[in-house]
């Protein structure tokens, strides 16, 4: 389990609610480098943000 891992299921215990999702093949940070951002996995972790900001509830 990775840091990252151990962080959401800290969270899911304490009933937060969270998405999390791995993105195999991948470097840490992988959605910055200009280099790779425009890679199969970069575009679907930006538009599973994007749609789960438009869909959370605003307060």
């Amino acid at each position: 389990m990775s840091g990252g891992e151990a962080y959401e299921h800290k969270r899911m215990q304490a009933k937060v609610l969270i998405a999390a999702m791995r993105f195999f093949g991948t470097i840490h940070d992988f959605v910055m480098p200009n280099a790779i951002a425009d890679t199969p996995a970069a575009r679907g972790a930006i538009e599973h943000a994007s749609n789960a900001l438009e869909e959370a509830p605003s307060h």
